[in-house]
């Protein structure tokens, strides 16, 4: 049979796209500008990962600055407290009923000042995770838009 021109159906209804030899480095790209389809949905597909991964470095970030602030909060009211009744105790008060401990009261069996220092802890260490996925995620964009300029440069 005679090859049919793309675009034109054949008496049969069968479409056909007859190609000639195609070698490695060539491509007869039949059904449109296949190459610039692709990579524009692969850029775009990379831009929402960035965007996502960019929210929640945010999201970490906020949420360790938080955690980290009400656990400094709470480990600093127990030192106050500590500091406060040790000078109760030297100043000769007479209420020596309750021992002063060093990390606060127990809430149960925990110390209040160790889960206010572990929650500060902790919210210094999210911060700090948010803060580097934000600064690798920003310098991954940056490289990618780099090359994409450089490949758009040696097109002219």
């Amino acid at each position: 049979p005679a090859p049919h021109e793309a675009g034109r159906t054949p008496p049969g209804g069968e479409r056909r796209f007859d190609v000639g030899e195609q070698q490695a480095d060539w491509l007869s790209n039949v059904a449109g500008d296949q190459y610039n389809y692709v990579h524009q949905a692969q850029r775009e597909s990379f831009f929402k990962e960035i965007a996502a991964t960019r929210t929640r470095a945010r999201h970490l970030i906020m949420l360790g600055f938080l955690l980290f602030l009400v656990g400094g909060g709470i480990y600093g009211w127990v030192i106050i407290r500590f500091i406060a009744t040790n000078d109760d105790f030297s100043s000769g008060s007479s209420n020596f009923d309750s021992s002063p401990e060093l990390l606060g009261p127990k809430v149960a069996g925990v110390p209040v000042g160790a889960v206010g220092f572990a929650m500060a802890a902790i919210g210094m260490v999210l911060t700090v995770i948010g803060i580097v996925l934000h600064i690798v995620t920003t310098s991954r964009r940056r490289r990618f838009e780099d090359a994409e300029r450089q490949a758009s440069w040696r097109q002219w």
